[in-house]
């Protein structure tokens, strides 16, 4: 399992606001993590993640961005 670590600086640490239409494409996100983490079980690497593959494993950061340019 992968370590996340605090941010190295309190500074490091941000806080913003969302806009509803954020807070509502979060949630679906959400929702579909919860399908999935129920569907496959103990196969479903529960790291915590807002965003994750399928399999819920951090996302690989070449190809991160390269699913939203997709749809």
């Amino acid at each position: 399992m992968p370590a996340y670590d605090d941010p190295k600086t309190p500074r490091s640490r941000r806080t913003f606001k969302l806009s509803p239409d954020a807070v509502a494409a979060l949630r679906v996100v959400h929702d579909r993590q919860n399908f999935e983490r129920q569907a496959l079980g103990d196969a479903y690497a529960d790291y915590a993640l807002v965003f994750a593959t399928r399999l819920g494993t951090p996302l690989d950061p070449t190809n991160a961005s390269s699913g939203s340019r997709r749809r």
